[in-house]
């Protein structure tokens, strides 16, 4: 994941286990990574199974990533629900 332009890891969140996706430093001056999307969890349990499930999908970083940029957090949250709630699971995309 070093290569790519955001990426997720696991952090604390207002003393919580949760999950970042740092989008990778840009700028010409100072180059600044930025939060583009958190969830704080209740327990690490919680996390790391979201994590685990997070890293099986390596390849679709980037396109999170660019959701995430372009559209927002909310954006995200909401793809995430429908893949892991909503789909019927013919589609992991």
């Amino acid at each position: 994941a070093l290569d790519l332009s955001g990426r997720f890891v696991r952090a604390s969140i207002l003393d919580k286990p949760g999950i970042k996706l740092i989008g990778m430093p840009d700028g010409n001056n100072i180059p600044l990574s930025r939060v583009l999307w958190s969830l704080a969890f209740t327990d690490g349990c919680a996390r790391d199974r979201l994590f685990a499930w997070l890293v099986q999908l390596l390849d679709r970083w980037e396109e999170w990533t660019q959701m995430a940029r372009e559209k927002g957090a909310r954006t995200l949250s909401e793809h995430f629900l429908q893949l892991r709630f909503a789909d019927d699971g013919s589609d992991d995309k």
